[in-house]
């Protein structure tokens, strides 16, 4: 069973579907000249066929299952008697969508809208380099909702969570009735990361952003949730940690932090100011959610580091951190 605080599953945790040829699968060719009774056998031999694609010459059209067997049953049952000497080419109905492999699925989903209502729900014939391909249009708009909702979910340039899964994960835990105890907030700020975005520009400074995110990911556990919540500030979930293994991992991440990143033949160095918070030590405040009062510490905490001058993590959960068993 998962966790609630395992990630998400998003449709860019694997092969990330880019354009129509990611999306569509390939299609069993035929020639323009093959015989209906021929098509007729294929379809009633593969059940899980929806669609073949006929060739002619270099023009490729699609022909689906409900087309043909629209055609040989005919209104009054005699379609397989008047086609027995039709081809492939004589059942290819005149209106047929190719797209273009390389389409993105916005684009996709664009051309298809535009479509008379009779046609538009048929198969999408998909010209890739590789050969002619085919996809259905509910996959098409299926995954680009899940774009949609990824896109809503995630941050553009690192693709952490954003605030608003946050606030979703949190709503789901408050729902679940969660115990909080065990559970740690880290709130990071990135030192210097203004002077290296005044310096070198916005291109480099996002730069550093995406690479800071990566060494997050490569300290964290899977049930880890980490985030970025704009600008230079990301943040952590911890789950089931003591203070000394929380103040542990941000030790780790303040150190990892302070290693220079390479940018574009540049050595570019920042450092983070951690505010640590646990669980345990936070109680109810009014109508706000427990996981947001824990935000909220932890970002005073990093605020009160800040105005102490010191580009640490909490000094106190430092210190504990080295009696800390691994984590």
């Amino acid at each position: 069973m998962r966790s609630l605080l395992d990630p998400w599953i998003g449709p860019h945790t694997g092969d990330r579907v880019v354009c129509l040829t990611d999306l569509a699968t390939d299609a069993q060719l035929i020639s323009a000249s093959t015989p209906v009774s021929e098509i007729d056998r294929i379809f009633r031999s593969e059940r899980q066929l929806r669609s073949v694609v006929v060739q002619e010459g270099e023009i490729y059209s699609l022909l689906s299952r409900d087309q043909v067997e629209y055609t040989l049953t005919g209104r009054l049952g005699y379609g397989r008697g008047l086609h027995s000497r039709s081809t492939a080419a004589q059942l290819v109905p005149e209106r047929s969508l190719a797209l273009d492999g390389s389409m993105n699925l916005a684009q996709a989903a664009q051309r298809i809208l535009v479509l008379p209502e009779d046609v538009r729900y048929r198969d999408v014939l998909v010209l890739t380099e590789e050969g002619p391909r085919v996809v259905s249009v509910s996959q098409i708009f299926q995954q680009l909702s899940a774009d949609f909702r990824y896109a809503a979910l995630h941050d553009s340039l690192t693709g952490l969570p954003n605030r608003r899964q946050l606030e979703e994960r949190a709503a789901a835990i408050l729902e679940a009735g969660r115990d909080f105890a065990g559970m740690a907030a880290l709130y990071i700020d990135l030192d210097g990361f203004k002077a290296v975005n005044d310096s070198h520009g916005h291109r480099v400074g996002d730069q550093v952003l995406v690479a800071f995110a990566d060494r997050l990911r490569e300290h964290s556990r899977p049930a880890d949730i980490l985030g970025r919540l704009g600008g230079d500030e990301f943040v952590v979930l911890l789950d089931s940690v003591t203070k000394a293994q929380a103040a542990s991992f941000a030790e780790r991440i303040h150190a990892s932090a302070a290693s220079p990143f390479a940018c574009e033949g540049r050595h570019l160095h920042v450092s983070a100011t951690i505010g640590i918070a646990m669980a345990e030590d936070t109680g109810e405040s009014g109508d706000l959610p427990r996981l947001e009062v824990l935000l909220r510490n932890a970002d005073d905490a990093m605020r009160a580091q800040k105005q102490a001058g010191s580009r640490s993590a909490k000094p106190a959960m430092l210190a504990a951190a080295s009696s800390a068993q691994g984590f």
